[in-house]
């Protein structure tokens, strides 16, 4: 995945101020009700209402109608048997008529899901709290200090980021900086693939920045075309195709593939006017990003996908006010878009089978599809409509077509995150950011098994 100098557009929508590291109480993590029979008891709440796989922990359970026989369960789509939710309740502890406390084991092939609380009495009666509960993944600091960020993983858990120290490889815990180009003062690297090849740019402080691939320690510059003066790659595909853009001067950018091992680009924008960007490639060279034939019209923006033999196409009309960020091999695109058409209105989306749904938020009016991995497996950025210090909060979240959206855990004094790629197990690379508004490049996984 990549994103260069999208992130300046995404990543400060409700960013800064600050709060409590707690994962967010939002609508759909929050939909809990009791039962429909009114001599039952009734969950509202769980604190916390998240954890992490391989944790064992001691959950309060919110409500009213419990007795000192009452017992808590956790359900999957109300399914209580531990064969499904992998979740364990080793004992409940009786407080009071409002209140239990359940000390429960998430295993660590539990489902990364939105889970129901049950509360059984002594009496057999029962209420359900559903989807009060969230399995996430674990929150990892990569250890790339302050200001750092992570922008791609590839199936093997590489990692590739930016830090104040300069572009690097993370491998296992271990941090490898790639160096820049001849003449230039620093590298951004933006996508790893598969066999381990990092393509970025680098740059000098003016801004002038050529692109380059990274392989086994070596950079090779890859050149915009005669007569442009610069060039940025945003994404790698495993066959070692290249996409980005290219600047016919500084204030025009356009979309451009370096395709088949070339270390000189094709611009995919011209001879139209206006301006592009190519965020993203798949196995079949199809290209997504942005395109703007009208930047003097406003409502001229929208989403494109590009191929060879049909050039570059619109999804679903031109002024959709959006970005196609990320493409999986099944062809399955996401990004954002503005339902209204107005650009104040952004919402993440999945696009397939030619049309565009979308995601929804986490309680917030904003949201943003950063990358899907080949299980149709959505990360990105969501508000939550959440005030910290003043400022609305925005979290890293995971979308599927059958849980829908839920936020990813924020590490222990963060307070905003943002996932920008996944892999094919579902570990997600991003960045969080602490109340003082300084991003650390993160890493969400399954916590290994103790």
């Amino acid at each position: 995945m990549r994103y260069g100098s999208l992130l300046a557009r995404i990543a400060v929508v409700g960013l800064t101020g600050c709060g409590s590291g707690e994962l967010p109480s939002s609508p759909d993590l929050a939909r809990g009700g009791g039962s429909s029979r009114s001599a039952g008891p009734l969950v509202t709440a769980t604190q916390p209402n998240a954890a992490p796989r391989a944790t064992t922990l001691d959950v309060r359970v919110i409500g009213s109608g419990y007795d000192a026989g009452s017992r808590a369960v956790w359900a999957l789509n109300r399914d209580t048997l531990f064969t499904t939710t992998r979740i364990r309740t080793n004992s409940t502890t009786f407080v009071s008529s409002t209140e239990l406390v359940a000390n429960i084991t998430i295993e660590a092939d539990a489902a990364i899901d939105l889970h129901d609380v049950v509360v059984i009495t002594a009496g057999g009666k029962k209420g359900i709290g559903l989807e009060l509960f969230a399995v996430t993944l674990e929150a990892v600091d990569l250890g790339a200090g302050e200001f750092s960020e992570a922008t791609a993983i590839n199936d093997a858990g590489q990692v590739a980021g930016n830090s104040q120290a300069g572009a690097f490889l993370w491998d296992a815990g271990s941090l490898t900086y790639l160096g820049t180009l001849p003449g230039r003062s620093f590298s951004q690297a933006r996508d790893i693939n598969n066999t381990g090849d990092i393509v970025g740019s680098s740059c000098n402080v003016d801004g002038g920045c050529i692109a380059f691939r990274w392989r086994a320690g070596s950079l090779t510059e890859l050149s915009p075309p005669v007569g442009y003066c610069c060039s940025e790659a945003h994404a790698v595909n495993d066959q070692g195709d290249v996409v980005g853009s290219v600047s016919v001067a500084a204030t025009e950018s356009h979309a451009a593939v370096w395709l088949a091992g070339a270390t000189v680009a094709t611009d995919i924008q011209a001879p139209r006017d206006g301006w592009s960007y190519a965020w993203d490639i798949n196995a079949q060279r199809t290209v997504v990003g942005t395109y703007d034939q009208t930047p003097d019209i406003a409502g001229g923006q929208g989403s494109y996908a590009w191929t060879a033999s049909s050039g570059l196409q619109f999804l679903g009309g031109q002024g959709d006010q959006g970005e196609a960020l990320g493409i999986n091999d099944a062809g399955q695109i996401v990004g954002w878009a503005s339902p209204t058409g107005a650009p104040s209105d952004l919402i993440a989306y999945i696009w397939q089978n030619g049309a565009r749904q979308y995601l929804g938020t986490l309680g917030g009016r904003s949201s943003v599809g950063m990358d899907i991995n080949e299980d149709g497996v959505v990360t990105g950025r969501s508000d939550t409509g959440i005030r910290r210090s003043g400022a609305l909060q925005h979290v890293a979240f995971l979308w599927n077509s059958e849980g829908g959206m839920h936020a990813l855990e924020l590490g222990s004094g963060f307070d905003y995150a943002m996932g920008v790629d996944i892999n094919a197990s579902g570990w997600v690379v991003g960045m969080a950011w602490r109340a003082r508004g300084i991003n650390f490049a993160t890493l969400w996984r399954p916590r290994p098994a103790p």
